[in-house]
């Protein structure tokens, strides 16, 4: 009786942390751009997106446009 309560207690604690967690804003339209055999989404402010969104369905940044070419984000170090 006591593990059921407790169990019941952490999904509830789960359903209000996903609940809380604010999904950030996606640009309400962007442009597919074709460089190097590889399909792009650019957003008017000037930031790339990869074709296929993350495990979440969130688009993934990739790069700036820049002068007509998209420079890439730079890679996070891991220690």
């Amino acid at each position: 009786k006591k593990r059921e309560k407790r169990k019941a207690k952490r999904a509830a604690k789960r359903r209000l942390k996903e609940v809380a967690v604010p999904e950030p804003a996606e640009p309400a339209e962007l442009q597919g751009v074709v460089l190097g055999g590889e399909l792009l989404l650019r957003a008017a402010d000037g930031t790339v997106y990869a074709s296929e969104r993350d495990d979440r369905g969130a688009l993934v940044a990739v790069g700036r446009w820049e002068a007509g070419a998209v420079v890439p984000l730079p890679k996070a170090v891991s220690s």
